[in-house]
């Protein structure tokens, strides 16, 4: 098996894969791989959005997303390390949204004291998503 690094050419990647996929013939690979892209890849915060309050106004929509993107921003900004935003452990990944703190707060705590008419636990778990890259701007 092949390992790549950082600095590998995504574009030879991608053909790589492209050439494996024509090649199989076992079904279960590729429906597996379709899900692999389907689950693990970032999706854009107006598709996060769309997926979670398909049934809210256009306007409720536009309303979540500028409230996310206002306390994404206030974390300190994007959770670099001078931010706010921190894991109680830096040597692992957070498994959860509760495992993430904002200035030393639980995460959907911080979010109510700030003060939103959204539900701060949607807030918090779609900070936590944005910081573990699942979802992107």
């Amino acid at each position: 098996m092949k390992t790549y690094n950082d600095n590998c050419n995504k574009e030879r990647i991608v053909n790589e894969i492209v050439e494996e996929i024509k090649t199989t013939k076992n079904m279960t690979v590729l429906c597996k791989i379709k899900d692999i892209l389907d689950n693990e890849l970032p999706i854009h915060i107006k598709n996060y959005i769309e997926n979670n309050w398909f049934e809210m106004s256009e306007g409720f929509k536009k309303d979540l997303e500028h409230e996310i993107r206002k306390f994404w921003m206030a974390t300190g900004p994007g959770c670099k390390p001078e931010g706010y935003l921190i894991a109680p452990s830096n040597t692992t990944l957070p498994e959860h949204w509760t495992d993430i703190y904002i200035s030393n707060i639980e995460a959907d705590l911080w979010v109510m004291e700030q003060g939103t008419s959204f539900n701060p636990v949607d807030i918090a778990i779609a900070l936590f998503d944005i910081y573990m890259g699942k979802i992107y701007f």
